[in-house]
């Protein structure tokens, strides 16, 4: 779990630059997924407070893995740089390295 936690809070500031806004937010997969799934453990299958501790364990893994997707394997670096020199007003590299 540590892992996960470390992982969606390095890539929580890393994905919003890359204008996918609404996959970045933690706190939409705790809504979306980690309450209702820790009720449905908590209660329907009677897990009590370790059922609401599942639900936050499993949107906090979803969010992780999707930022590592979006973060680090969708990514295109090479347009991502030039688009940071845009915004920054500085020149475009040079192609002749």
């Amino acid at each position: 779990m540590f892992w996960f936690s470390h992982c969606n809070s390095s890539l929580r500031l890393l994905v919003p630059s890359f204008g996918a806004r609404s996959f970045s937010s933690p706190s939409s997969a705790y809504y979306i997924l980690g309450i209702p799934i820790g009720i449905l453990v908590a209660f329907h299958f009677d897990f009590q407070l370790a059922g609401l501790w599942i639900g936050l364990m499993v949107a906090l893994m979803y969010s992780s893995i999707l930022s590592v997707w979006i973060g680090i394997v969708r990514a295109d670096w090479e347009v991502e740089t030039t688009k940071a020199r845009e915004r920054a007003g500085g020149k475009p590299a040079d192609e002749s390295y």
